[in-house]
């Protein structure tokens, strides 16, 4: 089914606000060498640059200039739809990222605060990324589980990971149990795709006869 002008707008919007949102994170992690593109489209989207700026800031400021809700889904994608005249500017959940506002141009970023809420920032990142790391590698109930069943077939088939080879081997063992583990279970993996970890699997299998035929 062919999608409107209305549906193809809305989808416009969510890859600028996402554009927007991804310079202003990576304005707080890389520092002032990105700042240039952040404030390019700031301005291209009407901000004030000489007042501190917050990400509800950026997304309630958008929404309204361009009368959208956004909102993150249950996997933390951002999405979008047109406003209603009754609703809100933006609805967020805890998906938001815990950032602070940023300074106005030419201050920098080096209050405990700005250092305290970088670390938060980077703290949902890394529990985002276990969860779908998880989610393709082991179980909910047994976190560890991968990695005890991959140690076993390791110890069964003399797999020596203090060689160079015994390494390969390992990382050959480590894909083949994801792919085995997300077939079983038939559901798509959050992470890399099917064919990039069979793409790795024969990357490795070439890396080994290279290093057994030295």
């Amino acid at each position: 089914m062919k999608k409107s002008s209305q549906d193809k707008l809305i989808v416009s919007h969510i890859i600028e606000l996402r554009h927007l949102l991804g310079a202003f994170d990576n304005y707080f992690m890389n520092g002032e060498a990105s700042r240039p593109e952040l404030d390019e489209l700031l301005e291209k989207h009407g901000f004030n640059l000489k007042e501190p700026i917050g990400i509800l800031d950026i997304i309630s400021g958008y929404c309204k200039r361009y009368n959208i809700e956004a909102r993150w889904d249950e996997k933390g994608r951002l999405q979008a739809t047109k406003r209603a005249a009754s609703s809100a500017n933006v609805v967020t959940d805890h998906f938001l990222p815990k950032i602070p506002k940023i300074k106005p141009k030419g201050q920098r970023m080096n209050s405990l605060a700005d250092l305290m809420a970088y670390g938060r920032r980077v703290s949902l990142e890394k529990e985002k990324l276990i969860i779908s790391k998880n989610a393709d590698y082991s179980e909910e109930v047994d976190a560890h589980g991968n990695f005890r069943t991959v140690s076993e077939l390791c110890a069964s088939l003399n797999v020596d990971v203090q060689t160079p080879a015994g390494v390969v081997e390992f990382m050959i063992l480590w894909k083949i149990h994801r792919l085995v583990k997300l077939k079983n279970e038939g559901k798509e993996p959050e992470n890399e795709s099917l064919f990039d970890n069979n793409v790795d699997i024969q990357n490795y299998l070439d890396l080994l006869v290279t290093i057994e035929d030295r």
